[in-house]
């Protein structure tokens, strides 16, 4: 019997089945039934995956917090790569962060 072809998600099984031995990025190709069963869950938000996320940094809003928090852990991530990148991110982040402290008080 064939082993199922599992639907490719970061590097790994949709499913999770650390000893898939077939993963497929496509789709169609996939016969495990539970990385069906997510990939359905998962095509319910398919206007939220997109090439690029834009965040909100500026603000003392839930949002901005959230948004510099996902810019200094995408400085801390990009950091060895791409040094002046992860600089900048940081410095963005944390001028930010200083200003939305200034307005609360």
């Amino acid at each position: 019997m064939r082993p199922p072809i599992h639907m490719l998600s970061r590097g790994r099984a949709l499913c999770g089945d650390a000893g898939a031995k077939l993963i497929s990025v496509c789709p169609t190709e996939t016969s495990c039934p539970e990385c069906r069963g997510l990939r359905k869950e998962n095509d319910k938000m398919h206007g939220l995956i997109m090439k690029y996320f834009v965040l909100k940094p500026k603000g003392s809003d839930p949002y901005a917090t959230a948004s510099r928090m996902a810019m200094y852990a995408y400085s801390d991530s990009i950091m060895e790569e791409n040094r002046d990148l992860g600089l900048e991110l940081l410095r963005w982040a944390m001028d930010e962060e200083r200003d939305a402290q200034d307005v609360q008080g």
